[in-house]
């Protein structure tokens, strides 16, 4: 009988040691949730939690990018430590227009004050035109600000409209 009981145990043990626990599960599922990953990181990073440590893998465009997978992760519930091993890849040229609309939108996204969500960002040899709506005029100009204060960025045409009250709901 013993013989069974030790054959169980080797069966069942790599079962438990691939498991996630339901903590690591959870952050996992919030990391995946958060603004950052599903709007920059979701198809070049892969997460994985165990005990709380995190690793995270993949490919990113540049430092600020791996920076902000690191701050992203280390700042939901339940994460112990970060271990960050992505890999820089970059995929623009740096200064390029492309480069410029990236680092841009980076900057939005982790600026307080202003919603990158409704703002769309347009790059033509350094002149960046910013569309979309702003709860208000100061949005409007923080986010113009930000825009100006980019590497590289010459002009900045700010067409954000200003939504009135009555449509913010």
């Amino acid at each position: 009988m013993q013989l069974s009981s030790s054959f169980l145990a080797l069966l069942v043990l790599p079962v438990a040691v691939l498991a996630s626990s339901p903590v690591d599960r959870q952050i996992e599922d919030g990391i995946k949730a958060s603004y950052n990953f599903r709007t920059l990181l979701h198809d070049r990073v892969t997460v994985h939690s165990n005990a709380g440590v995190v690793t995270l893998t993949g490919d990113v465009r540049d430092l600020d990018e791996k920076r902000l997978a690191d701050d992203t992760v280390a700042n939901i519930p339940g994460v112990t430590q970060v271990k960050n091993e992505l890999r820089l890849n970059p995929t623009v040229a740096t200064h390029s227009d492309s480069w410029i609309a990236f680092k841009l939108r980076l900057r939005l996204l982790t600026k307080a004050n202003v919603n990158s969500g409704t703002t769309s960002i347009a790059v033509q040899n350094g002149i960046v035109t910013l569309t979309g709506t702003a709860e208000n005029q100061a949005q409007k100009e923080l986010t113009e600000v930000y825009a100006q204060e980019t590497e590289w960025v010459k002009a900045v045409h700010n067409l954000i409209a200003v939504q009135s009250p009555s449509r913010r709901g």
